[in-house]
């Protein structure tokens, strides 16, 4: 690989790596959100505007409203059956996913949100069932409120 005077060492280091360290550090963040539920609303508002821009993706996407909505439920305590473990995923998801530092950069026209994408699916493959029972809970709970940080 030739390399850039420009090119900082960062750049030079395997995207395997990358990947792990931004992981990483989404994992943290996530951490650190479920501790602050206003922080959290915040972050979860955000990552709802971001779902406004996104184009159909299919449906590997399509989770992240449900997961959204099953942390503020989680928050707000009204849904309390999820482990803290799977909570912690999730949010590690929804944080990687509103992330401007990716594996693929969210602005590559088509690419971008591969990545995203992917972590989304992951994280479904372990917490695909607590999301489930959340779906189904929800069917008789519907939600009326936002999350009142008080709770906490």
């Amino acid at each position: 690989m030739k390399s850039s005077v420009n090119e900082s060492p960062e750049s030079w280091e395997n995207p395997d790596a990358r990947g792990a360290r931004a992981y990483e550090e989404s994992r943290k963040a996530a951490a650190r959100l479920v501790e602050e539920p206003d922080q959290l609303e915040r972050f979860l508002d955000k990552l709802e505007e971001k779902l406004k821009k996104v184009p159909k993706l299919g449906s590997f996407l399509a989770n992240i409203p449900v997961l959204v909505s099953m942390v503020r439920a989680f928050l707000s305590r009204e849904y309390t059956a999820a482990p803290v473990g799977t909570m912690i995923g999730i949010v590690t998801a929804l944080v990687y996913f509103l992330s401007p530092v990716d594996i693929i950069p969210d602005t590559i026209p088509g690419l971008g949100l591969v990545d995203d994408g992917l972590v989304v699916a992951v994280t479904m493959a372990f917490v695909g069932a607590d999301v489930d029972a959340y779906k189904e809970w929800r069917k008789t709970h519907p939600r009326t409120t936002k999350i009142d940080a008080q709770v906490w």
